[in-house]
């Protein structure tokens, strides 16, 4: 699709992930690649595609906010009209980009600020049950992720980019529930599909069932709670009943982590300095940073 730029942000990628992010190349205009490790890895651009990627190397882990920032502002010098945000370790399905496209222009009343694709994973398949036996294939949605995020950078312009003090996690939230304050769609759609490994989820057996742990390390924990808390702070007005829904999901979140977790002792105290550094007004990467 030549109206769409795509970002793809690496962090010490394996050479599957890095094939699979150049393979994207394939689906839109241009692809910058944002390599967030701190030592580069050697990525080698294939001459083919040598006109039609853009990488940075910063030397030093930026956040995720900050490299789809970088690539934003890239594909709004080339004068394209979409911006697709990729994690590394997801896929695309074939013709995902054409499909994304095709639908928001479809759904054009009120304007499409960011369209994204039905997620597959055999653990969070689970939560989009509902969505799969619909008839319907598209659906306004206020929880979408980062990661096959088709934004309208139209919308992007107008409303700004992604905070860069979130650095990681809640990035992807605050830029929905800002759209959707200043009158631009969010969908999910069925019509486009993305295979997609969410953390370290693992199965684990407690009171006779069976539950997934996040099992994110303590600096995860830290960086979901300061932004999570900075999240409900900007948009609590308008937003009180997500806010609710996601305070409830957090709750089960830490339940799960109390009682099937290990480390629970590390992951506790980067709570606590997590609520410590929203408090008095802290951004950007933690101070420790071992993410």
């Amino acid at each position: 699709m030549k109206s769409v730029c795509a970002v793809s942000v690496l962090y010490h990628p394996s050479s599957g992930e890095i094939e699979n992010c150049l393979q994207l190349a394939s689906q839109v205009g241009h692809l910058v690649v944002v390599d967030n490790t701190p030592q580069p890895i050697s990525l080698e651009i294939p001459k083919n595609l040598q006109n039609h990627v853009t990488l940075i190397q910063e030397r030093k882990n930026l956040g995720m906010a900050t490299a789809l920032n970088q690539g934003a502002n890239i594909a709004l010098m080339g004068g394209y009209s979409w911006l697709l945000t990729m994690d590394q370790d997801s896929v695309l399905e074939p013709n995902a980009v054409a499909k994304l496209i095709e639908v928001a222009k479809y759904h054009s009343h009120p304007p499409v600020g960011l369209i994204a694709p039905l997620i597959i994973d055999s653990h969070t398949i689970l939560s989009h049950q509902e969505i799969q036996t619909s008839d319907s294939k598209v659906f306004d949605d206020d929880f979408i992720v980062t990661s096959g995020s088709l934004i309208n950078l139209k919308a992007y312009r107008e409303i700004g980019g992604f905070l860069d003090d979130f650095f990681i996690d809640y990035v992807d939230h605050e830029y929905t529930l800002r759209l959707r304050e200043q009158g631009w769609r969010t969908l999910l759609t069925q019509c486009a599909r993305m295979h997609h490994q969410q953390g370290n989820l693992e199965p684990v057996r407690f009171l006779g069932k069976t539950f997934y742990t996040s099992n994110y390390p303590p600096d995860r924990w830290y960086y979901v709670t300061r932004n999570r808390l900075k999240c409900y702070h900007l948009h609590l007005k308008k937003n009180l009943s997500w806010i609710g829904q996601d305070f409830i999901a957090a709750l089960r979140e830490f339940g799960k982590m109390v009682l099937l977790e290990k480390d629970r002792t590390g992951k506790i105290f980067a709570i606590i300095h997590g609520i410590f550094d929203f408090m008095i007004g802290k951004g950007g990467p933690r101070r420790r940073e071992v993410v």
